[in-house]
């Protein structure tokens, strides 16, 4: 399976999707193949930081520190999410 295909959902995933939040607000629950490791915000303004790390560990099935993580992607985005 392609990565294209594997981030595409079927129209009947759409539709059970819509049917189940149509009562519940915004939420959509859905299972993720691998480990999505729980990382805690060492900061109160470190959450954009946190996650990133969090989907980039899941998606390179890999272990980031957040320092690790937010460096890798460069100096812009050192900027962006604070640490």
């Amino acid at each position: 399976m392609t990565d294209e295909q594997d981030h595409q959902i079927s129209s009947q995933d759409a539709q059970d999707a819509n049917q189940e939040t149509s009562n519940q607000g915004t939420s959509i629950s859905f299972d993720v193949q691998g480990d999505v490791p729980a990382i805690s915000h060492p900061k109160s303004m470190a959450s954009g930081a946190t996650v990133t790390t969090m989907n980039m560990s899941w998606k390179n099935q890999q272990s980031y520190s957040i320092e690790s993580a937010r460096d890798s992607l460069g100096s812009d985005f050192r900027k962006i999410l604070h640490y």
